[in-house]
């Protein structure tokens, strides 16, 4: 079981919990032969303040929790799983403020069940995609209208029998959630060329007293130029890839050419996966566990690149040349990476984001 799928099955352990404390709930007042529906939320009463903790735990019948089981854990792993940073707190918020706000606003009856809770979740679900623009995202919202659309006709006083005001409270309630939590956890990915302007004659008349004049050098002049330089070239871009198997299969489609080598870098709980392109290669990575910096990398950002790699030829020079030019640097001696080789990692707040990779073979 990859990383992936092991952070899949944790997200459904939470909210199982849950429904199976209201299963034990409810099979204990059958079995006593108990009726626990004054534990409701009863409004506008100090005995029904309690009401706010215990009525999600409150259940008419078994056809009743049923209903609600289902999307509880379908909803509650999909916040957990997509929202992780936020999950406890939407829940908690969702959980207290629809018993709130029915205990102020709610018809003078006991209220039970936790529909408010479900409709809370499939709310912030849906809005939380539309609220970041994140395309990602926005399928999840599309995903919930298709399973629960019909929930909607939930919030009106349509049927007999059934607390639309909790479902409107705990609707409200995950609407307000996704808004106040919009701008925590996973963002839409601004691309630079968002930030580009397209005035191109703008550009022109900005540059069209600009003269270029060429200076060309003897061959014995470059060579020495090239010999005083430490950062030789770009060695290899690394992608942070949640599969190693399909992404394998989707590179050899893309450059027409397997894999060359596999390795795994224990120290960094990684899988690497080299690609050649030209003279240059390419480095797939997958985390082996939520330990790795590529399943945090993954968890927040996404697939993608995660790293460009430039080779030097003295490592421990190169270091401290950029110390000294200020910029910042992730391990202070150099580690043992992949394919044989010793690298440092630049911080990418100093990079212009970009994670800066120095790498040099070992002997």
């Amino acid at each position: 079981m990859n990383t992936e799928q092991l952070r899949i099955l944790k997200s459904f352990y939470a909210p199982f919990v849950f429904v199976t404390i209201l299963w034990l709930v409810k099979l204990i007042e059958i079995d006593f032969n108990l009726d626990f529906s004054s534990y409701g939320l009863l409004p506008r009463h100090v005995d029904g303040l309690r009401g706010i903790v215990t009525m999600p735990f409150i259940h008419s019948d078994i056809k009743h929790l049923f209903s609600n089981s289902i999307p509880l854990i379908i909803l509650g792993a999909s916040l957990i799983y997509f929202y992780k940073e936020s999950a406890t707190k939407v829940f908690l918020l969702v959980y207290f403020l629809d018993g709130i706000w029915l205990w102020m606003g709610g018809r003078e009856s006991y209220h039970i069940g936790a529909s408010g809770i479900v409709y809370g979740l499939a709310t912030f679900l849906f809005f939380s995609g539309i609220f970041r623009k994140y395309i990602r995202l926005m399928a999840i919202s599309m995903l919930v209208v298709f399973l629960y659309g019909g929930m909607v006709w939930g919030i009106f006083p349509l049927f007999i029998g059934i607390s639309w005001e909790a479902h409107l409270f705990g609707a409200f309630a995950g609407l307000l959630c996704a808004w106040i939590f919009r701008k925590e956890g996973p963002q839409r990915p601004v691309y630079e060329w968002e930030d580009e302007s397209d005035d191109e004659d703008e550009w022109q008349q900005q540059n069209e007293s600009v003269s270029i004049n060429y200076h060309y050098r003897s061959k014995s002049e470059f060579n020495e130029i090239i010999s005083q330089l430490n950062m030789l070239k770009i060695e290899h871009i690394g992608i942070a890839v949640k599969n190693m198997q399909q992404s394998n299969e989707l590179f050899r489609k893309l450059f027409n050419a397997p894999h060359y080598k596999t390795e795994t870098v224990e120290s960094e709980h990684v899988l690497t996966s080299f690609f050649k392109v030209g003279e240059n290669k390419i480095e797939l990575l997958e985390a082996l566990n939520e330990n790795s910096a590529i399943a945090k990398y993954i968890e927040k950002r996404g697939e993608g690149v995660h790293h460009i790699a430039f080779a030097v030829s003295d490592i421990y020079k190169e270091m401290d040349r950029l110390e000294q030019e200020g910029f910042v640097l992730l391990n202070r001696e150099p580690k043992i990476g992949a394919d044989n080789k010793l690298v440092c990692f630049l911080h990418p707040k100093g990079t212009n984001g970009v994670l800066i990779e120095l790498c040099q073979e070992r002997e």
